[in-house]
């Protein structure tokens, strides 16, 4: 089960929450203002926000402060390929040169992404 999509029993929302990523209303997409199974997210630099979204296909989606609007990043597939995830990405760390580091446990590996790439290299 996703960390993303789990909660604590006792679990109390704000009642001025915004939502910064994904529909208020709880509606899945694929398209640039939906998120589809989010399973993975970290803050970036200035505030921006990187989420793994993960299910029939994977991408990685990235909003900035300020926009619901979300650009995709990493675009793969379900599989073991260099550019192919398991449904279940569990970690994503980003570096001070912009490198992504994705933890997928289904494929027990971690990927090294460069800016701009369309592979990853295993790295561990």
């Amino acid at each position: 089960m996703s960390a993303l999509s789990h909660n604590c029993s006792t679990t109390v929302w704000a009642s001025n929450a915004t939502t910064i990523a994904g529909s208020p209303a709880g509606i899945a997409g694929f398209n640039s203002t939906l998120l589809y199974y989010p399973q993975a997210m970290m803050v970036g630099t200035n505030d921006s926000i990187y989420v793994m979204d993960c299910y029939t296909y994977c991408r990685m989606q990235l909003f900035y402060p300020g926009s619901q609007l979300g650009t995709t990043i990493i675009n793969g597939t379900i599989g073991t390929g260099l550019n192919q995830f398991s449904s279940s990405v569990t970690s994503i760390n980003i570096d001070v040169s912009g490198n992504i580091y994705i933890l997928s446990s289904r494929n027990p590996r971690v990927t090294k992404w460069a800016p701009g790439a369309s592979t990853g290299i295993v790295v561990a």
